[in-house]
């Protein structure tokens, strides 16, 4: 079972670090594109420990917290662990909606690209991710879904504040060979993610070669020193760091992985 501080990084992860990934996702699979088609329509997720994330869907795009403008519905959960039950569909969704009863069918579109996703994350090499499909993982995991889960357990859990403490203020660099880039920034108490090359110079920086070395080690079928002395991946910087920083991944797989069956 849960603990609630457990259930709130889950709650964290799911609306800061997956939600966010669906806008490149539709911009990446052609099928997620026409799911996304149709007139725009905002939803504002939230639950009732205060962590909140709004979409905007429609025209073929997804956008993560638009700027302006209101939403259409709000779902409220009751506490993280009910948000997580849901995203997990581990039972019906014990959501309030706000904003009119009749904005719910709307919601079917958004719930088919979260399915897609979750099946494009979820499929490891040896069952079936391969070709562009493995790219597309590669490029959610290590420039999307990854730098923003260590962005929000960076700050919000004990573990990994500890793991990470020792290297004070810092920038890291994921890259993937032509797939995909996401950096990581560390301030004071606070950690941002961004995609693409980091704004400043990174003091670590972590190459994988192509998406199939990238995939391995996402898949944890990797050898770090044999890939490393193959020039499969590069370290490039503070090592302990990197280290660190894999010690945090390894965390985030654990809790956003599939159940145990």
């Amino acid at each position: 079972m849960l603990r609630p501080s457990g259930a709130h990084c889950l709650a964290r992860l799911y609306l800061r670090a997956v939600l966010p990934a669906l806008s490149t996702y539709v911009t990446r699979d052609e099928s997620a594109r026409r799911a996304a088609e149709g007139p725009p329509f905002a939803v504002r997720f939230a639950s009732a420990s205060g962590v909140a994330t709004t979409l905007a869907i429609g025209h073929g795009a997804v956008l993560i917290d638009p700027p302006a403008g209101g939403f259409a519905l709000r779902l409220l959960f009751l506490s993280d662990r009910a948000l997580v039950r849901a995203f997990r569909r581990q039972g019906p969704p014990l959501a309030l909606p706000w904003g009119g009863l009749h904005h719910l069918v709307r919601l079917r579109p958004l719930m088919e690209l979260l399915a897609g996703m979750e099946g494009v994350l979820n499929t490891p090499a040896g069952e079936g991710a391969r070709g562009a499909r493995r790219e597309l993982r590669v490029a959610l995991l290590l420039g999307e879904v990854l730098p923003a889960a260590v962005a929000e357990l960076g700050v919000h859990d004990r573990e990994c504040r500890r793991l990470l403490a020792p290297f004070g203020d810092f920038v890291a660099q994921l890259s993937v060979a032509r797939v995909s880039e996401g950096w990581i920034r560390r301030r004071g108490a606070r950690m941002e993610w961004g995609r693409g090359p980091s704004p400043e110079a990174p003091d670590v920086r972590i190459v994988f070669r192509d998406a199939d070395i990238a995939q391995s080690a996402l898949d944890g079928l990797l050898d770090r020193l044999a890939a490393s002395a193959a020039g499969e991946v590069s370290v490039r910087g503070l090592i302990p760091l990197a280290d660190a920083l894999g010690l945090v991944m390894e965390q985030v797989s654990e809790r956003l992985g599939p159940e145990p069956t």
